[in-house]
């Protein structure tokens, strides 16, 4: 019920020093605008604001409110009592004439900061941030287009300029949002287009078909505009998901790290589906939006999608943009692939660009567990690619100088994944063929070795290298392919090959690490230790040549 309008603002007058007749003579929207400013300037605006707030939602004044030049007043000020003032004005005050106020400090905060003038003192530090003013935005609309008349107009002749304004004010200002404020901005974009949804999808108010793919376009824009700032940790979870063995028991799960990103999506999912968006429709239009979108449903992917969107995976990963959401959509659909009998297997167009890209990003990604992340997913594109340009996928990869040093160590471990596979299998592989010993004979067993000038420059040269840890992975590949591959299927065993092995790659080592044993390495426990470990590994293979050759 409405109070007296002098009953409700006496208290807000003699906290204002406002006398009786002061505005005797003003028409009540101009009184309540003075209101307003003065209370925005009074001693302490947080409590004489709310002051404001009840008094006008007690009476019938705030019908008289003029929103267009109060809502650019209100939408920058950092008071905490502003929000439930714009919610009462927002949902009682004139609807078209909100949009109007909020159309015209969209346009404002386009491309800049603040729209305060910087020379006013009075205003210097009590701005909201930008994420804040754009919330409280999108909220005005929220509460104001749902009570807006069409007219003659249809709902998308009313928000295409509204969606299109809202649009640019994201793109220009995404750098200076925050994750907080990204992830709010997000949430409240999905409950404009649940409010407004069914507003515009009334007949009654004159529409025949509501202007579903406006609502689309917006929540994937938005998507793409914060694709790096929803922190869902979906990456590590689909990795949980296809690998569980490898979670270490005191590892914290990423159920535990997985914010808002994840429920926002889930929440911009539910009202997709409430206008009718499907994944059907989605899978059919490649975009980091759309990506997005898929890696958070519930739903496999599959094959035909991944190579409908691989175009777009490309530019996520060069860009570095929606990057997990990549990764997470290549694992869920590698990976339940990789454990089908028979194995399917990945078209050369799909295994050969992700197979050149992912070393890369494997090596070089600044945080650890996305290297983890990438280079596991690389193990499975090369594992469904078919066998011989498998073969030649890593040969090249371990021959092109432009490899990152890191994957010519790590990449000795999907060599031997892959040789090891080829070995128990009865059906034919190159793997498991003297194609192996030709392609990687020359670029896995052959040292890299400093020349031996100045013994200690020589080996503080190779143990600031990544040779060590490759000589390692070599060698107990080696060791291994000895050992398993009994009948010699590759050729390993041959008295040509042993005699080459021993010659071009055990004896140069051991002759090294002899000469290094000269200089002491006590004060470097980790360089001592490296050292004992590559000399274990020259041993045992060279007593396993040995043996072999004494049997032949």
């Amino acid at each position: 019920m409405s109070a007296d309008p002098e009953n409700a603002f006496e208290g807000l007058r003699d906290e204002l020093n406002i006398s009786e007749d002061e505005f005797s003579d003003s028409v009540p929207s101009e009184m309540l605008q003075s209101l307003l400013v003065r209370a925005i300037r009074a001693k302490d605006p947080e409590q004489t604001l709310g002051h404001f707030r009840d008094a006008v939602n007690a009476s019938q004044l705030l019908y008289e409110m003029d929103v267009v030049a109060a809502i650019p007043i209100l939408l920058p000020l950092s008071y905490a009592t502003v929000n439930g003032l714009l919610d009462i004005i927002s949902t009682r005050c004139n609807a078209k004439e909100l949009v109007v106020a909020a159309q015209e400090c969209t346009e404002r905060l386009q491309g800049i900061h603040c729209y305060y003038n910087e020379s006013d003192d009075d205003t210097a530090n009590i701005e909201a941030s930008l994420g804040r003013q754009t919330e409280r935005l999108l909220k005005i609309y929220t509460q104001a287009i749902p009570r807006l008349r069409k007219g003659k107009q249809t709902s998308e002749d009313i928000l295409k300029p509204i969606f299109s304004q809202l649009n640019t004010l994201l793109s220009h200002n995404a750098p200076n949002y925050t994750p907080q404020d990204a992830q709010d901005i997000l949430l409240q974009t999905a409950e404009l287009v649940r409010f407004v949804a069914p507003w515009a999808a009334d007949s009654q108010l004159g529409d025949a078909d509501p202007p579903t793919d406006m609502f689309y376009k917006l929540i994937t824009h938005s998507l793409e505009v914060f694709a790096n700032q929803l922190d869902a940790g979906i990456a590590q979870r689909a990795f949980e998901k296809q690998y569980p063995r490898l979670i270490m028991p005191n590892q914290e799960s990423s159920s535990e790290l997985t914010g808002r990103g994840c429920d926002i999506v889930h929440n911009t999912w539910a009202i997709l589906r409430q206008i009718d968006i499907s994944e059907n429709r989605i899978v059919m239009y490649p975009s980091i939006g759309n990506l997005i979108l898929l890696a958070h449903s519930s739903n496999t992917p599959t094959l035909s999608t991944l190579e409908t969107f691989l175009p777009v995976m490309l530019t996520s990963i060069q860009t570095n943009t929606a990057l997990a959401e990549t990764l997470a959509l290549l694992l869920s659909t590698l990976g339940p692939l990789h454990t089908q009998i028979p194995r399917p297997t990945l078209s050369p167009d799909i295994a050969v660009p992700l197979a050149h890209i992912l070393p890369h990003l494997a090596a070089a990604h600044p945080d650890a567990d996305m290297r983890h992340i990438s280079f596991r997913v690389l193990g499975l594109v090369l594992a469904l690619a078919p066998a011989l340009l498998q073969l030649q996928l890593l040969g090249d990869m371990l021959a092109d100088p432009d490899t990152p040093a890191q994957m010519h160590v790590s990449g000795v471990s999907l060599v031997k994944e892959a040789v090891l596979e080829g070995l128990s299998r009865d059906e034919p592989s190159p793997f498991a063929s003297p194609a192996f010993m030709d392609v990687f004979s020359s670029l896995l067993f052959r040292p890299n070795l400093p020349e031996a000038r100045d013994i200690e420059q020589s080996l503080q040269e190779f143990l600031e290298s990544p040779e060590p840890s490759r000589l390692v992975e070599a060698l107990g590949l080696l060791f291994v392919l000895l050992r398993r591959d009994a009948t010699n299927r590759t050729g390993v065993r041959s008295s040509d090959a042993l005699r080459i092995i021993r010659s071009a790659f055990l004896m140069p080592i051991k002759e090294h690490l002899e000469a290094w044993g000269e200089v002491d390495l006590e004060e470097s426990e980790e360089a001592g230790m490296q050292m004992r470990i590559l000399e274990m590994w020259v041993q045992r293979v060279l007593d396993t040549v040995k043996g072999i050759e004494q049997g032949l």
